[in-house]
């Protein structure tokens, strides 16, 4: 039952296009953004199993959040115009759990398909 059915990193062009074009254009202090934002979204993944959703974060100091599926009461979708074109989002799940019930999802590609695994 724990079967992994979806893993992924946010993305940093589809996210935020202008700002990652920009970075590229400036030398050295651009690139030192891409650089740091290109190692935050390396530390930062999520896990969708048959059982449950896990967001891990940090290369470090490791921070784990994981819901079981069972628990989810809702999963909010957030897209601007832009990330609709590039089909990118923020989801927010949230559980049935008084305390840290939630998991906070922001730049991950086809926000859709991994609400719609949740769902599932």
């Amino acid at each position: 039952m724990n079967d992994l059915i979806y893993q992924a990193n946010p993305v940093m062009f589809r996210n935020r296009p202008l700002s990652f074009i920009l970075c590229c254009i400036v030398p050295v202090i651009g690139w030192a953004v891409l650089l740091v934002w290109w190692i935050k979204c390396k530390g930062e993944s999520v896990t969708v199993t048959g059982s449950y959703i896990r967001q891990c974060r940090g290369i470090m100091a490791r921070t784990e959040n994981t819901i079981m599926l069972e628990h989810v009461r809702d999963v909010e979708l957030r897209q601007n115009i832009l990330q609709r074109f590039f089909d990118v989002g923020h989801l927010g799940v949230s559980s049935a759990a008084a305390v840290d019930g939630s998991i906070e999802l922001f730049g991950y590609a086809h926000p859709t398909k991994i609400r719609d695994l949740i769902y599932k």
